[in-house]
């Protein structure tokens, strides 16, 4: 296993440090750059939606999955809290607390 931080794992450390929460879906845009759209769901669940056909379904998946194991290492390492929230009408969101 390498010591160091991957690239991914320093933002996501850094976002989190910064703003002391978070999520998958500003992971997904600010380090892959994938656009967003504002969709407002009531307050219940994210209120970002990703477009998987603008993205391309297998890039978006590949991210999600770096973001996942991302931050499963971080987690391990004792430097994020990962919290998942389910929402009644939504599947659930990653919220990644970081406290220093």
């Amino acid at each position: 296993m390498r010591a160091g931080l991957s690239r991914l794992q320093r933002f996501i450390l850094g976002l989190a440090a910064q703003y002391g929460i978070v999520f998958s879906d500003d992971i997904k845009a600010e380090f892959f750059g994938f656009p967003r759209t504002w969709r407002d769901r009531g307050g219940v669940g994210s209120p970002f939606q990703f477009s998987r056909d603008a993205i391309g379904a297998s890039k978006y998946d590949a991210a999600s999955v770096s973001t996942s194991r991302a931050l499963a290492r971080l987690e391990r390492r004792g430097l994020l809290k990962r919290i998942v929230v389910d929402y009644e009408y939504d599947c659930g969101r990653d919220i990644n607390r970081y406290d220093n």
